[in-house]
């Protein structure tokens, strides 16, 4: 039988809310986000769901475009002098 007392058999839930503060956006994306299954969800009731620590770190490492490289390592610099971590992508014709 697995102990669900512990922290690490149980990970930390995030209301919807407290997920769109950390992403910094609105709820709306949030629930946007688990209906189109981007972000995996808990339904603990019929009208609440919550979201794990983890699934919101898996997130983001998943929306991470490119890793920064230190100044002077190469590549395209910006004015700050590192590389930018999310890059937008042009849409052709």
């Amino acid at each position: 039988m697995q102990d669900f007392g512990t922290e690490s058999a149980c990970p930390r839930l995030f209301t919807v809310k407290e997920v769109a503060v950390r992403l910094r956006t609105s709820t709306a994306t949030v629930y946007s986000l688990c209906e189109r299954g981007e972000l995996a969800y808990v339904r603990v009731s019929t009208h609440a769901i919550r979201i794990s620590e983890t699934d919101v770190a898996e997130f983001i490492r998943r929306g991470a475009v490119g890793e920064r490289e230190p100044p002077g390592a190469g590549g395209q610099q910006t004015d700050g002098g590192a590389q930018p971590v999310w890059s937008l992508r042009s849409r052709s014709g």
